[in-house]
């Protein structure tokens, strides 16, 4: 089999692989013809040449490597959606992700997103090396461990920064118009989604670092325990969250609100919708927000704020209104894709536009503002 035949063969699998999964009830087609690819004779003849060129001329010719190659077709095939949340996922990547979700995994305690092709900080979570280094939420990440990460995926630089405890990474961000660097030693981080506490008599707190799979378990045992001490009142603190599994944040959600929560509309606009039927709590709600609290936790508070169930206090959020899925492929990586946008019970599509509060507070305001303005709407308490 001469090598072009078997470069068509490597992407026939690949193709092979996207097939298996589904989304919503509807199956993916293979992109495969009897001649394997859809390409036009013209297509054929450049990729051939291609190949030819590179393997005759090329003075890298002896790093042409199929492997390698299957990869970046695997890669190649995803980054043509132009969706900086849809990527291929190595092994040792995927590992980490699933890591994460649970709320355990070696890094430096930051959760990244995307503005214009920025990898930027969403929020640093409390008490790890970024936050003790002042990393803040809207850094830039420029270069870790000296490599300019620009162009790379969103997964691949959260990759790099993740690692063993004890280990070294340098990153450099932007914050502004300045750039700033900092060492960072990895640790274990074990992410605390929920803290509570009374802010007075009456008024009881709940902090939600993160939604994963514990999270609504512990904000029940939470709310049932400042239920007991007092409160009539709650404050729903979602600053620096950057959001985690829908699952988790649509159960809590259900636990204040009746009705709508959240529709997830794929591509065809077909949408399944999440409802809230028999909410446990009434009581009077703020939502603390700010430009770190994205995705699952603009749910929850941008689905309070329909239902009139709470007042939002801070600033405009961050705006990410996609929703990703991630399949595990034979080989042991995975492939993660945006399959939806997600709509509020009012129709509103917040992606890439953000929350507005109802009550908005500069930047510099402290947790006493915040709670200034929140005893300002909720009476008595």
């Amino acid at each position: 089999m001469d090598k072009f035949k078997k470069y068509i063969v490597f992407i026939a699998i690949g193709l092979i692989l996207f097939s298996g999964g589904y989304l919503t009830g509807r199956y993916f087609v293979p992109v495969i013809s009897k001649e394997i690819l859809p390409l036009s004779q013209e297509q054929k003849s450049v990729l051939k040449d291609t190949i030819n060129l590179i393997e005759k001329e090329s003075y890298f010719k002896n790093e042409f490597d199929w492997t390698k190659i299957f990869k970046g077709l695997l890669s190649g095939i995803v980054q043509s959606l132009g969706d900086p949340y849809s990527y291929t996922l190595e092994e040792e990547d995927y590992k980490h992700l699933k890591d994460e979700a649970r709320g355990f995994y070696g890094g430096v305690g930051i959760q990244l997103g995307l503005k214009e092709s920025n990898k930027i900080v969403i929020a640093p979570f409390p008490d790890t090396p970024a936050s003790r280094a002042g990393v803040q939420s809207g850094d830039i990440v420029i270069k870790v461990d000296g490599i300019n990460v620009e162009g790379f995926t969103l997964e691949r630089v959260a990759g790099m920064i993740r690692g063993n405890p004890d280990t070294k990474v340098q990153i450099e961000f932007k914050r502004g118009d300045s750039a700033y660097e900092v060492n960072l030693i990895r640790q274990i981080i074990k992410i605390i989604t929920v803290e509570s506490k009374m802010l007075n008599k009456t008024l009881g707190y709940l902090k939600i670092s993160l939604f994963n799979e514990v999270t609504p378990d512990d904000v029940e045992k939470a709310i049932s325990n400042l239920v007991k001490l007092g409160s009539k009142g709650f404050v729903i603190d979602l600053r620096k969250n950057p959001g985690g599994l829908l699952e988790p944040a649509v159960d809590v959600a259900k636990l204040f609100i009746k009705g709508e929560i959240v529709s997830i509309v794929d591509n065809d606009g077909r949408s399944q919708t999440y409802k809230g039927t028999d909410p446990r709590y009434k009581l009077p709600l703020s939502v603390w927000i700010d430009e770190g609290t994205a995705s699952a936790s603009e749910i929850i508070a941008g689905a309070l704020q329909d239902h009139d169930a709470a007042i939002l206090i801070g600033r405009k959020t961050f705006g990410k209104g996609s929703v990703q899925r991630v399949w595990n492929l034979k080989d042991g990586t995975a492939l993660k894709l945006t399959i939806a946008k997600y709509k509020l019970p009012s129709g509103r599509f917040i992606n890439d536009k953000g929350l507005i509060p109802d009550f908005e507070l500069p930047a510099n305001s402290n947790d006493e503002k915040y709670l200034e303005e929140t005893l300002k709407y909720l009476d008595n308490l």
